[in-house]
């Protein structure tokens, strides 16, 4: 069984219903994205010989739990709302977010998933990701995006859980994540980051 689809947040939501053996891959079709005869990927004016590719998702790496699966196809895929490249920044490529939030020994405690409701200790998460953090460039941290990115990392993750699912989905929460003043190593450190409950 395959989901076809150009739509990712499709696929980031069905996640939550997959199991091993229910889904093999998934086969995510992504609009407007070519291979040249070299292997480079283009999403805008492909070179001459091009062809149109997918991407395949292996559902079956990340069937341990449905948070992890949502987490890691949003920050390496993203969708809609989120395109990940903030959290990237920080120094952590996609591999490293798929080896992290796919490893049999994950401690996502700073994260917990109720029917409706999700709690985010942003400290305890950024701690998290700092285990699989690589060395960054000398781009300093751009708070304000990256915390417009961890709001709307919130908003997915409640909005996959059901939050107001009657209304279309939860409303945006504006509550500060990243301080204003924080550094890569605060950030990583998890200083100054809330404990918040979103539904």
């Amino acid at each position: 069984m395959c989901l076809r689809t150009i739509d990712t947040d499709a696929v980031i939501q069905s996640a939550m219903y997959l199991s091993p053996g229910l889904l093999s891959t998934v086969d995510l079709h992504i609009a407007n994205v070519s291979r040249a005869p070299d292997g480079a990927v283009y999403a805008v004016r492909p070179p001459p010989r091009s062809v149109r590719c997918r991407e395949i998702v292996d559902i079956t790496a990340l069937h341990r739990s449905t948070t992890p699966i949502q987490m890691a196809l949003v920050l390496i895929f993203g969708c809609d709302y989120i395109k990940g490249a903030c959290i990237r920044a920080l120094g952590l490529p996609k591999a490293a977010l798929y080896d992290l939030l796919t490893s049999d020994t994950l401690d996502l405690t700073c994260l917990v998933v109720q029917r409706g409701e999700v709690t985010v200790d942003w400290g305890g998460f950024f701690r998290l990701l700092a285990l699989a953090c690589k060395p960054p460039g000398q781009k300093p941290v751009n708070t304000e995006e990256l915390n417009v990115e961890m709001q709307r990392l919130a908003y997915c993750l409640c909005y996959f859980a059901g939050a107001h699912a009657d209304r279309g989905g939860p409303p945006v929460d504006t509550r500060r994540i990243v301080p204003e003043d924080a550094t890569r190593a605060s950030l990583l450190s998890g200083v100054g980051c809330p404990i918040l409950v979103y539904r």
